[in-house]
């Protein structure tokens, strides 16, 4: 490898740079940004400061004749063409900053900068231009087939706002304008036209890259995943896609067909991303699209072991990429054309699958399904231990079947996830003592475990079928529900720990406001779990205020404790804002004031206009709701608690109940 220290003024001298198509997009957060502008703030006048590797892999004769925009700079001023296999994020981050400097000259009106002008910087690190063609060349991009080639140079090089609303954003154009508009934003803020000339003097000559020039003899795939495993490591998505494009070029197959596999992956990829980061508010992370692909992929014929092994530098190894994928597989002709076709093929099915699945509304699918589906991905959030392959595997099986959802009618369907829900929502209300299905077996071996991982082979296989399935989910969940020991367990864990913190409770109570709504004619509650409400006290914690003195001054402070986190005393309020103005104010002010239009009577929930039928709020009110909530959680999951003196246990009131009495 050829070594050397350079400043991007020194690297950008008749060079053009493209990131391959085998590397991710732009993956530095906020914070990466942040961090690296504060490098160049703390960076001292005449001092030099270290940026990191800079990998360069000359590009080949026979692509550049592809590059139909740039033949023109290679051949005519005798530019060298290299890919940037390792330190695109840096280098990327570096030409944001570059690009903000160069529109803040324009909004500023600032002539020079290190003596040099707007028009001279652009032409030196963004673009030449071709101007009897009106074409541009530019220096430093992605490659034509990377989804993000087109956001960094319509939308922020030549900032053509007008394009902005016709491609589609990914999780990593995201990053790319967050970044971008913090350093407009930094820069704007500075008033001193000075100091953008030293942030522009420090960024283009005292940044310096540790430059690298791979060989010839070098493996620039192998290179990349390598050197890729350092800084912000890459995902296992991230990796397999290099890994394929390498897998291609070692068949020993004919030219167009490597080339169709190709694209055929680039175009793969560019459908994931779409796909996984077109929801830019949440992300949906990599390897849990990937993970849940395998198990709907793979059956017993390659039976590979797919667990996660703990990895010092990314935390996780997926052995289909050390096991599945790999050059000894291609080499001893055990991967063929057609099974990476088909592989592809899947994959790019299986992500429009899955985004519908945490997604449904963006889909065709009835009201009904769509309804199922929200309350699955809701209970999911809110209640499991994310991350658990048991917790996650109904979510797989569920994929599985989506898969084959043109099989079935819509009713099987809707009777499939109504099943699935109610399961999910007996079984966690056993989450918060930690009781886990393999040790309610243990305390009643009547309950069965399901295997949800081998349903998903048989059902690939066809070995069972949908109706089956359903058949076994419902039997658990009756097992569990008629368990004499699993009613006694909760009545007596709530009875002693009442509701505060519980992880299902804002579940449970959109369910009651989804009753409520109905009851009234009103559409559906459309579940988001990202939207903002929490679930509060009516009865505060904290007593303060003189109304909850009088109601409550003749409870000691454990009892105090123990009516407050009954469920009858919880609200969900669909504003936080709105609950920290109520705080610890009386029955009354918390129903609300025509003079603030703060309160529960002005709240677009049912739920919460309800309350304003109550005259005051005291134990007698507590118990009554109490009861009332705990009859809609029989009617709606048919969970059996009780007869009235086991459901004020189960409320925790029971023995202050016989006090009042």
């Amino acid at each position: 490898m050829d070594e050397q220290l350079k400043s991007l003024s020194k690297i950008f001298n008749e060079t053009l740079l493209r990131i391959p198509d085998f590397q991710r997009g732009y993956a530095w957060s906020l914070k990466e940004v942040n961090d690296y502008w504060n490098d160049i703030l703390r960076l001292g006048e005449n001092k030099k400061h270290y940026v990191g590797v800079l990998t360069l892999d000359i590009v080949k004769q026979e692509t550049l004749e592809n590059w139909l925009d740039d033949i023109w700079l290679l051949k005519s001023k005798n530019y060298q063409s290299y890919y940037v296999v390792d330190g695109q994020q840096r280098l990327t981050t570096s030409m944001l900053l570059i690009k903000a400097i160069i529109d803040i000259m324009n909004k500023k009106n600032i002539r020079l900068l290190n003596y040099m002008s707007k028009e001279e910087i652009l032409n030196k690190y963004i673009y030449e231009s071709k101007p009897e063609e009106n074409s541009k060349s530019f220096l430093f991009s992605y490659e034509l087939q990377n989804p993000s080639y087109s956001f960094l140079v319509e939308c922020i090089y030549q900032n053509e706002e007008i394009l902005k609303t016709r491609i589609q954003e990914t999780a990593y154009t995201k990053n790319l304008k967050e970044a971008y508009d913090f350093f407009f934003k930094k820069l704007d803020e500075i008033k001193d036209n000075t100091e953008i000339e030293n942030i522009f003097k420090k960024i283009t000559q005292d940044f310096l890259f540790n430059v690298y020039k791979i060989s010839s003899e070098i493996d620039v795939y192998v290179a990349f995943e390598t050197m890729n495993n350092r800084g912000k490591p890459l995902s296992n998505l991230e990796r397999l896609k290099n890994r394929l494009i390498y897998l291609v070029e070692l068949l020993e197959e004919k030219s167009y067909i490597k080339e169709r596999l190709r694209r055929e992956v680039n175009d793969c990829w560019k459908e994931i991303y779409h796909s996984l980061g077109k929801k830019t508010k949440h992300s949906i992370l990599d390897d849990e699209f990937l993970f849940a692909h395998y198990f709907i992929y793979f059956k017993e014929e390659k039976d590979y072991d797919f667990s996660y092994d703990r990895d010092e530098t990314t935390g996780k190894t997926v052995k289909l990429l050390d096991e599945v994928f790999t050059p000894e597989a291609v080499l001893s002709k055990n991967i063929t054309p057609k099974e990476l076709f088909n592989y592809l093929e899947s994959l790019k099915i299986t992500v429009v699958r899955w985004t519908s699945l945490l997604y449904p509304e963006d889909r065709y699918y009835s009201k009904e399904i769509k309804n199922y589906i929200n309350l699955i991905v809701f209970i999911q959030k809110s209640t499991l231990r994310l991350g658990s392959i048991y917790d996650n595997s109904k979510y797989l099986l569920i994929l599985a079947i989506f898969s084959m959802y043109d099989n079935y009618n819509n009713n099987d369907f809707i009777k499939f996830l109504e099943t699935v829900e109610r399961n999910m929502f007996v079984i966690n209300i056993l989450t918060p003592f930690r009781i886990y299905l393999y040790q309610l077996y243990d305390i009643d071996e009547s309950v069965i475990i399901i295997n949800y991982i081998d349903l998903i082979i048989k059902l690939r296989k066809k070995e069972i079928y949908l109706e089956k399935i359903i058949e076994i989910i419902e039997n658990q969940t009756k097992q569990i529900i008629n368990s004499e020991k699993y009613r006694k367990l909760i009545i007596e864990y709530y009875e002693k720990n009442g509701f505060y913190d519980i992880s299902f409770l804002r579940y449970f109570f959109y369910n009651y406001e989804c009753e409520l709504r109905e009851k009234n004619g009103d559409a559906r509650l459309y579940l988001d779990y990202n939207i903002e409400s929490s679930v509060e006290h009516i009865f505060p914690q904290k007593v303060k205020n003189q109304y909850w003195k009088e109601k409550f001054s003749k409870y000691n402070l454990k009892t105090r404790k123990q009516i407050a986190n009954s469920l009858g005393n919880f609200i969900v309020i669909s504003s936080r804002n709105k609950n920290s103005k109520l705080s610890n104010k009386g029955f009354e002010e918390k129903k609300g004031a025509a003079s603030s239009k703060v309160g529960y009577k002005y709240s677009d929930l049912y739920s919460e206009k309800k309350l304003t039928d109550y005259n005051q709020w005291t134990i007698k009110e507590i118990k009554n709701r109490g009861i009332e909530l705990c009859e809609f959680m029989e009617r709606r999951w048919k969970i059996k608690i009780g007869n009235k003196n086991e459901k004020l246990k189960f409320l925790g009131l029971f023995e202050i109940e016989k006090e009042s009495n």
